[in-house]
C-alpha cells in the first residue's frame, strides 16, 4: 500500500451510491446503530434531488473510493450564522493512517468556510478514543458545556401522544 495519500476529494456521484452505502453501513455497525435503514435507492434519491437534505464528499484514489464525509447545514445558531454538522466520517480500514480522514475533514472545513458557517460540529462516541485523538490532532476539542440529548422513537411517540 502506498503510504502517501494522493486522493482527490469530490462530491458523491450517483454511481458511488453502492460503495458509499456499504461504508455508511459499516460505520453504523461500528456505532452500534441497529436501526440503520438507508438503502441505495434512498441515498441516490436524497443526493441527486434538487435540494438534497445532506451532502457527501468522497475521497477517491485511482478510481477507488477510500472514504466519505457526510454533512448537513443547520440554518443558524446563536451567532445568526449557519453551522455545518459533520454527520459521518469514514475511511476504509485498509486506508487508515494515510491522511485520508484529514483530507476529508479539511474539505468539510473549507466547505463550512465557503458557506460562511460560524462553526463545524460533530458527535463522537464516548469510547472512540482513536477518533478523539484524530480530531484533537486536527485542532478540535470537545464542547465542555453541552451534552447531546434526544428522544428515542418510543419516547418521541409518548411525548407526541401525551395530553
Amino acid at each position: 500500500m502506498d503510504k502517501i495519500v494522493r486522493a482527490s476529494i469530490r462530491p458523491m456521484r450517483e454511481e458511488d451510491s453502492a460503495i458509499v452505502l456499504a461504508m455508511m453501513t459499516a460505520l453504523a455497525a461500528f456505532e452500534r446503530k441497529s436501526g440503520f435503514r438507508i438503502g441505495a435507492a434512498e441515498l441516490r434519491r436524497w443526493q441527486m434531488g434538487e435540494l438534497p437534505p445532506f451532502g457527501v464528499l468522497v475521497a477517491e484514489e485511482g478510481g477507488a473510493l477510500l472514504g466519505y464525509a457526510a454533512y448537513y447545514t443547520v440554518p443558524f445558531k446563536d451567532d445568526l450564522r449557519p453551522a455545518l454538522m459533520l454527520k459521518g466520517l469514514y475511511v476504509e480500514p485498509a486506508q487508515r493512517g494515510r491522511g485520508v480522514g484529514r483530507l476529508l475533514l479539511r474539505a468539510i472545513a473549507r466547505l463550512a468556510r465557503e458557506k460562511q458557517c460560524g462553526r463545524l460540529q460533530w458527535f463522537v462516541l464516548k469510547d472512540n478514543d482513536r477518533a478523539k485523538a484524530f480530531y484533537r490532532g486536527c485542532g478540535a476539542a470537545a464542547d465542555p458545556d453541552w451534552e447531546r440529548w434526544g428522544l428515542a422513537p418510543d419516547a418521541l411517540d409518548r411525548l407526541a401522544d401525551s395530553s
